[in-house]
């Protein structure tokens, strides 16, 4: 390689001495000069200072200045240092000849201070260079290097940081070719294409710092434009088509760690009408970028102004042509629409993007993502043109399907029978108590999941292994001895399997004294499941985003006493309390909003991955169990949850539980008397279960305090022989959903096995060993289903044989 170096820099030094001794000085150049012109003085070579102290960028616009009009500028193949800004514009029937190296200063004051603008979205750039028919060939070699890894630390994840430099701007440009350039560690975007026409950027390689706004290229008020060969590595966009761009082609290019292939974000400005039309991407080779492809619109509200905030924008994007792409190990969906964008990147109401779309394809497309649910995700203010809108001939190792969010309902293409309502006008499936026959609605579900009925038609409903856990804990923890049944008495069991979807509107729980029907608990599953990654603090373990991220704890730090009381920190690493490691898993802000506002839940689910084996295996996944989330339902729901901790197990069943049971609230002080199991505390801290009848007014008083949000009262100490105190005495409940705790609806959770917890206390020399098993104590069961049987002839329910008796808290 150092052979062809020198050979190399000894054709251009040649070529550079004939040049001079025709020049008219025989020979002879001006020592003062920093660049020399030809005889006709129309040929410049560039010379270097050698000497990052010196500023090649004078030489280089003075060469363009003599030679940029019928004339060639070449470059030597040595290093040229640019320490301010360079405007190139207005050339004609120039050659460039770049055989070196141009490297950019790190004096990030001067450049935000000096960069030049490029006349949209406020952004700016390092250089400015365009005219008409220009041949710049940089033959393979020819490099820029922007020391982008000095800006990624300046951002520090600021989205378009202002007048942070773009490496080069192509503007007013036509008729002209751009081949063999190498794009090293670029200080923002690479590559700015506008208001130019007929160019073709070719034999490209873009190997940027992978962080944000590291885009390849960019089109903005351009046509006919054509990328062919080129090869991206970022962490941005791969190639971003935007705004009026029309007659575009990206053909045989490879793009890696990337977004992907963008189209937008358009829609930005309030008001302004812009398109993007005929756009053809074939023969694209894509290794762990998000996408392989997606199209991103700006909402119809302005909030803010570019280059981070705007939105209000009208326009059309039609006739986009996506073929034959190779797509490996995706981060996310293959194809994704989205019509939410709003200020600095995050969610807006999708439901008000004015941008329209139509006559989009997407053919031809074979590989594999990293997702446990991938697809197509999409988002639009109706449903585009259904003739030819995404047509899908693929090989994607992962479920595909399409769905766009319109308002409040939903359109997909291929299955036109689906109900078209939105997650939230969806009727959520019910789950009973058979015990009572009137108030007896336990739990609600809503539609999350999509199946097919007998009968081939497509329907919505829950995941019955969910469901069935989600009634197990609300009855104790009664996972060994209860099934789901269609009618009240239990004779007609659910045929549905574990893993399949319940598509009913209601169902019966049934909990009887027979261990035969489910021997296993959730930590049974959890054992059996795939283990989950290594932690990670910077990437969301759910949208793979690195910005705005929280450390969510999966038990939530209000309830540090639970936490104590269970001996949670045995399950834990590092830190001995609830913020120890294993309890924190790194969100995006607003998804973090959204798990601890419990709209939804992370569990084992069995999904094909993409391994070795074709067999199925138990993978963690978000599961939405609130209407709440309908915006996120299309994208969030089932989504492979990354970033977990070897031993998060035990919190994400904590979680899990502390979820769900918030939602038997209405059950509890629906004003119905009810049979509970509570947890009282002594003075010592000793644990007592106590199977006791309450009127609704006492269940209201203790539970219902606080609105819609508090469902536990607040913790106080159980004083013995106080039973009537303890009933009285007013409760101060917390109005914040975020101060609830979980010694009230969590009173029946026994993770330690509470009997043998009291037991090693009397007994200080036992050894304390962990108790894997969750269940209720045969001598509480008793006593419960005695206190069932008296309260349930006292209010006139029918009491049922001993082996059907339910129990709940």
């Amino acid at each position: 390689m150092m052979l062809i170096k020198i050979s190399l820099a000894f054709l251009a030094l040649a070529f550079a001495d004939a040049t001079q001794k025709g020049n008219g000085n025989n020979g002879q150049t001006d020592k003062n000069r920093q660049w020399d012109s030809g005889s006709d003085g129309k040929t410049c070579i560039v010379k270097p200072s050698n000497s990052s102290l010196i500023d090649d960028a004078p030489a280089i616009v003075k060469a363009f200045d003599e030679c940029g009009q019928n004339g060639k500028v070449i470059f030597l193949n040595t290093t040229y240092y640019v320490n301010t800004v360079m405007n190139t514009t207005g050339l004609k029937n120039c050659d460039v000849d770049l055989r070196g190296t141009l490297i950019w200063s790190t004096n990030t004051t001067y450049w935000l201070s000096a960069s030049l603008d490029v006349g949209y979205q406020n952004q700016s750039s390092a250089w400015i260079f365009g005219g008409e028919n220009i041949n710049f060939q940089a033959h393979g070699y020819g490099t820029f290097n922007g020391n982008g890894q000095i800006w990624s630390t300046f951002a520090s994840g600021v989205s378009n940081y202002p007048r942070r430099p773009h490496a080069i701007t192509i503007t007013n440009t036509k008729d002209s070719i751009f081949e063999g350039i190498i794009f090293y560690k670029s200080q923002m975007w690479t590559m700015t294409v506008i208001h130019s026409s007929n160019i073709l950027l070719q034999d490209i390689i873009v190997n940027n710092v992978v962080t944000r706004n590291t885009d390849g290229a960019n089109t903005i008020y351009s046509d006919h434009i054509t990328f062919n060969r080129w090869s991206v590595t970022n962490g941005d966009d791969s190639i971003a088509i935007k705004a009026n761009s029309t007659d575009i082609s990206i053909t045989n290019s490879v793009f890696t760690s990337g977004l992907g292939l963008a189209f937008g974000s358009i829609g930005q400005y309030k008001g302004a009408y812009e398109t993007i039309e005929n756009v053809v991407a074939t023969n694209i080779t894509c290794s762990k970028t998000l996408h392989a492809a997606y199209i991103k619109t700006w909402t119809g509200q302005q909030v803010g102004y570019p280059p981070n905030g705007g939105g209000g924008g009208l326009g059309l994007l039609k006739n986009v042509q996506l073929t034959n792409f190779t797509v490996s190990a995706l981060r996310g969906f293959p194809f994704s629409i989205t019509q939410c964008t709003t200020f600095s990147g995050v969610a807006g109401d999708c439901n008000t993007s004015l941008f329209q779309l139509s006559s989009i394809s997407f053919e031809n497309m074979i590989g594999s993502t990293v997702t446990a649910v991938s697809g197509v995700e999409a988002w639009a203010e109706r449903p585009p043109d259904s003739r030819g809108v995404v047509s899908f001939k693929t090989r994607i190792h992962r479920a595909f399907h399409l769905l766009y969010r319109c308002r409040r309902s939903l359109y997909h293409p291929k299955m036109a029978t689906v109900d078209p309502q939105c997650l939230d006008t969806r009727d959520d499936i019910c789950f009973h108590h058979p015990g009572y026959r009137i108030s007896n609605l336990l739990l609600t579900l809503p539609r999350v999941d999509s199946t097919v009925v007998a009968d081939t038609t497509p329907a919505y409903g829950v995941h019955h292994r969910t469901a069935l856990l989600a009634c197990q804990i609300i009855a104790g923890n009664a996972f060994n001895n209860s099934r789901f049944a269609v009618d009240r008495e239990g004779r007609q069991l659910v045929q549905v399997p574990l893993d399949g979807v319940l598509t009913d509107s209601q169902y019966y729980f049934i909990v009887d004294g027979s261990s035969k029907v489910f021997p296993s608990s959730l930590l049974t599953i959890l054992a059996k499941s795939s283990a989950a990654a290594a932690s990670s603090t910077t990437t969301c373990g759910i949208t793979n985003t690195n910005y705005a991220i929280d450390g969510a704890y999966l038990v939530p730090q209000k309830e540090r006493t639970w936490y104590e009381d269970n001996n949670m920190s045995r399950y834990g690493v590092g830190l001995p309390n609830i913020d120890n490691r294993v309890n924190i898993l790194p969100l995006r802000k607003d998804i973090h909003y959204c798990f601890d506002n419990r709209w939804f839940v992370i569990i084992p689910k069995i999904t094909k991955v993409e391994t070795g084996s074709a067999t199925p295996s138990i993978q963690y996944i978000t599961y939405i169990i609130s209407r709440e989330a309908a915006e996120i339902w299309p994208i969030y729901h089932n989504a492979l949850v990354k970033s977990l901790h070897n031993s998060s197990r035990a919190y994400l069943f904590a979680r899990f539980a502390w979820a769900i049971l918030f939602r038997v609230k209405s059950f509890i002080i629906s004003g119905r008397p009810r049979h509970v199991i509570r947890i009282h505390k002594d003075e010592e801290g000793e644990i007592e279960y106590k199977a006791e009848h309450l009127t609704g007014i006492m269940l209201s008083s203790r539970y219902g305090g606080g609105g819609s949000q508090a469902a536990t009262p607040k913790k106080r100490k159980f004083e013995p022989g106080s039973a009537a105190n303890d009933e009285e005495n007013p409760i101060e409940s917390s109005s914040e959903d975020s101060d609830m705790e979980m010694d009230g609806l969590w009173d029946v959770i026994d993770w330690e096995g509470r009997r043998q917890r009291r037991q090693r206390r009397q007994d200080p020399s036992d050894e304390t060993v962990p108790d894997d098993k969750v269940h209720l104590a045969s001598d509480i069961e008793a006593d419960l289903r005695e206190a069932l049987r008296k309260g349930m002839q006292q209010t006139g329910e029918d009491p049922q044989a001993d082996d059907e008796v339910q129990y709940y808290h």
